[in-house]
């Protein structure tokens, strides 16, 4: 088990005068903090430990969550798996076994609350394809797919109930 309370942990002084501000809990929570990681609160089994890239902010809580995050920022997981796939991503909210799981690249400014909820939304490997600023409530509210190689985007959608826009990894470039 790792145990770390801000005082020993691998990240850097943020202004030169005091500590990093990471609280590490859980076997290998926060592992690969950089020297430019600041005020990130990791709590569980393997919680955000890939290499880390200037991450700030991150609250992860529950085995694996943030567990590929990198260098994004003020992102909160609670839950088992919340977050999992996210590298860069910003301003994210997932809160619920296997949320918001599946982003794996830029994605912001998302709420996904419930178990699954947004739990398979990628935006896939188009450059120009987005999944940002939507609010998912409920179990499997929003749960997506992915975009592949097309070039489609997921924005500013609200989705509240159980499976409420659950196939919206089957619509069109169009819909």
């Amino acid at each position: 088990s790792r145990i770390s309370l801000s005082n020993n942990d691998a990240g850097g002084v943020a202004d030169g005068t005091g500590t990093s501000g990471n609280t590490l809990l859980g076997y290998t929570a926060g592992t690969s903090l950089d020297a430019g990681s600041f005020f990130n609160t990791f709590i569980g089994h393997r919680v955000s430990d890939a290499t880390m890239d200037n991450a700030l902010g991150n609250i992860g809580v529950g085995a694996e969550a943030l567990g590929a995050l990198t260098s994004g920022d003020y992102n909160v997981a609670i839950g088992y798996n919340a977050l999992l796939g996210i590298t860069t991503g910003a301003d994210n909210i997932a809160i619920g076994y296997g949320a918001l799981d599946a982003v794996v690249d830029t994605e912001h400014d998302n709420i996904a609350i419930g178990t699954n909820s947004m739990g398979a939304v990628d935006q896939g490997t188009h450059a120009d394809s987005r999944n940002d600023r939507n609010i998912a409530i409920g179990t499997s509210a929003l749960f997506g797919g992915t975009f592949g190689s097309v070039h489609k985007d997921l924005d500013d959608n609200v989705a509240i109930g159980y499976n409420a826009m659950d196939g919206t990894g089957t619509l069109s470039a169009a819909d």
